[in-house]
This record gives C-alpha cells, structure tokens and sequence, in this order.
C-alpha cells in the first residue's frame, strides 16, 4: 500500500482552535480525507484546504475516544461521537454522525498508524478498511487473521471505556435496551437529516455566491467593454481631430505656397517690365545721344561754314603779311568755340542721365516698398484668419512666419544697375 492512498473520506463536525477574534471554539462541518501519512479537511468535498494533520509517528496510544458522558452543550453543533488525534504538533478533536462512523473512522486511524510504523498490511484488510461490507469471503490466511484480530482488540480496548462508561449510565438511569436503540436510532436519523440540510443549505449558500460571482463578473466585464469602447471612440474622434487639423495645416501651407509663387510671379514680372523700361530708356537715351552728336556735328559745320565766310572776308581786306597771323588766331578762336560748344553739350547731357537716373532710382524704390507693405499685409490677413478658425486650446502654427524678415527701415535700392557700357561722356568725340 502507497502512503497516498486514500484510506477514509467523508464529513465530521471539528472542534475550532479558538483563534478568532472572539477566542470561540465552535464546532463546523468539514470534510475529511485520511491517507497514511495525513489527515486534510476541507470546507467542502473539492472545497478549499483548511488544514491538515500530520500523523508521522503516531501509535494507538495517538487516538482517544472521549467519553459517552462527555455531553454536547448549549447549542453545539457536534455529537457525543467524538474522537482525539494527539500528535507532537497539536490536538485535534472530530465529531462523527453516528457511533458506527466513529468506529469506522477509529479503524482506519488504527491502519494507518500500522502502515506508518511499518507492519505488514494485507489487501483483504485494506478491503475491509474502506468497505466494512466485505462480500464473498474472509481473511483465510493465519498472519491476515492475526492481523484483524489484533486491530479488532486494539478498537475494542479504545471502545471499552466508552461502552462501559454508557451502561452505568443507562443502569443508573433505568433505561431499557431497546427503548435506548429506538431513541439513539431516532436520534441517528434526526441528526442525518440535519447533517443533509446543513449540506443543502451550504450547497444553495455556494451556489449563490456562484451567482453573484457570476454576476460581478459579468458587471465588470460589461463596464470593461463600455471602457474599450469609449476609448475606442474618443481615439476615433482624437484621430478625426487629427486629421482635420493636418487638413487645416495642409490647406494653410498650400496657400502660403500659392501665395509665394504669386508672389514670385509679381516679382519676375515687375523685373522684365524694369529691364524692359530701362532698355526703353537705353534706346531713347541712344537716340537722344545720336541726336545730340548730329546736332553737334551740324553746328559744327555750320560754324566752319561761318568760319570760312569770316576768313574770306578777312582775306580780301587784309594784307599779304599779316595773313598767316590773322589766319592762326581765327583758327585758334574757333577751335576754342567748337571746344566750349562740346563741353556744354556733354554737361547738359549728364545732368540729364543724372536726373533720368535718379528718377528711376526712386520710382523703383517707391515700387518695392508698396509691394513689401502688400505682401505684409496680405501675410498678417492670412495668419489672423487662421488664429480666428484654429481653437485657442492648439493654435496653428504657420509655415514661414517665424523666419520672415521684418520690413526694412529704408526702401531697399533697386538691384538692377545701369548699364556701364553707356557713357555718355565716352559717346561724344573731341
């Protein structure tokens, strides 16, 4: 035999320890399961372990049948059917339904004290210790009937007292045999039938808590469920957020950018139409020059026409020696006068450009600064609008608006220069 093996099971009522907070020590309903080597109680058949006892060392001077006389009090749960279990840890003390359970519960104690002090145990003992009903035969064997003989007198020697103790009882108090079998039978089946609706009412009690076990569980999986699903939500409505939002950003930055190459355009445009009027002005300033330089050489030649009348004259009136003298000083006089003509010419021409150049200058400046002031107004319009639609609690941040460069103090020059190949003094011939 295996020191698991399961030698009695069933339910006794066990006496408490005492170490509640009221230092009780009531009697509850257990179930018991005895091996070899330790006695375990439960709170119910496949209930929850409350405890066990461990019978290692124990002999049959271990058990201890309590006395018959050893009344239950007030309102006590257990039976005058009661048994000891002294062990060198503790004292355990159960209480069975009937006599006939105790003495079957004694037996098995007895075996199992047997086999942990390690006697030999033969199968049809075992049978017989945990079904008292044997069918089909007996222990045939010499050393199987010693064995039964000498468990069977080791319980009859526990029972004596108990037995003996009862009689007197029954002497003393004139009950009669068979009238005292009717009441302890009477007695047995009020007591099975308590013990039957004690287990009725734990089982409704569990299946109760059963219920409502199942209940709460199913409440908090409901509230676990609408959890999930208003996390659900508000991450779908976080997401659509989101998403209108980057919208919104991606709208802003497409008009920032269709603003930018506007802009760009308007720029490309106005410096075409400058290079186009400074071209303009190139050709005209060329036509004006070749003007001037005909002007110039006609007057010259209208003054060498004058000249040469003056010099004929002179040269009818004069004398044959003074001739050369008179004719170097007229020549000398009109060199001077072709001379003061050009120089006049030219200065009259640069005070032109100059001023031509100037008004350019400010005309293109003029136009930058007002194309400046637009484009910074039409930014503020936009980035305001965006702070009117955007929620005050993420305020877009516009693209562009920090790196933008405030307006200058002084309208900036116009970055495209004249064109140094035109001097006007180098286009006049002396």
């Amino acid at each position: 035999m295996t020191h698991d093996q399961v030698l009695r099971t069933g339910v006794l009522f066990k006496k408490g320890s005492g170490n509640g907070p009221f230092g009780r020590k009531n009697w509850k309903p257990r179930y018991f399961v005895l091996t070899p080597k330790r006695l375990q109680y439960y709170t119910y058949e496949e209930g929850e372990l409350k405890g066990e006892l461990d019978l290692t060392g124990c002999n049959e001077q271990s058990i201890e049948v309590m006395p018959a006389d050893a009344m239950k009090t007030g309102s006590s749960a257990s039976t005058i059917w009661r048994v000891a279990v002294n062990t060198a840890d503790r004292r355990l003390i159960v209480a069975a339904g009937t006599e006939l359970e105790m003495n079957d519960w004694v037996e098995q104690f007895l075996l199992a004290f047997r086999i942990n002090s390690g006697q030999a145990v033969f199968p049809e003992k075992v049978t017989v210790a945990t079904n008292p009903v044997v069918a089909g035969g007996a222990i045939t064997s010499a050393a199987g009937q010693d064995f039964a003989r000498n468990s069977m007198t080791d319980f009859h020697n526990f029972a004596a007292a108990r037995r003996s103790v009862g009689g007197a009882m029954r002497s003393s108090m004139g009950v009669h045999p068979g009238h005292e079998f009717r009441l302890s039978d009477e007695h047995e089946r009020q007591k099975q039938a308590e013990m039957e609706r004690m287990e009725r009412e734990r089982q409704l009690a569990e299946q109760e808590a059963e219920r409502h076990r199942e209940e709460e569980i199913l409440r908090l999986h409901l509230i676990e469920q609408e959890e999930q699903r208003r996390r659900a939500e508000e991450a779908r409505r976080r997401a659509q957020d989101d998403e209108a939002e980057r919208q919104r950003h991606e709208e802003l930055l497409e008009r920032q950018r269709q603003q930018k190459r506007e802009q760009h355009e308007r720029e490309r445009l106005e410096r075409e139409r400058q290079l186009l009027e400074q071209e303009q002005q190139r050709k005209t300033m060329e036509q004006q020059r070749q003007a001037m330089e005909q002007q110039m050489q006609d007057h010259e030649r209208k003054l060498d026409l004058e000249l040469l009348e003056v010099l004929e004259v002179d040269g009818h009136s004069s004398k044959a020696s003074t001739a050369p003298t008179e004719r170097s000083s007229s020549s000398s006089a009109r060199s001077s006068m072709v001379g003061e003509a050009k120089r006049e010419a030219m200065l009259r021409q640069q005070q032109e450009h100059a001023r031509q150049r100037e008004a350019t200058i400010k005309q293109q400046q003029a136009q930058l600064r007002s194309d400046f002031l637009a484009q910074q107004r039409v930014e503020q319009e936009v980035v305001r609008k965006v702070h009117v639609r955007t929620p005050p609690a993420s305020p877009p941040k516009p693209i562009g608006k920090s790196h933008q460069a405030s307006p200058p103090a002084t309208p900036p020059r116009p970055t495209t220069r004249p064109d140094p190949a035109f001097n006007p003094a180098a286009s006049i011939e002396f």
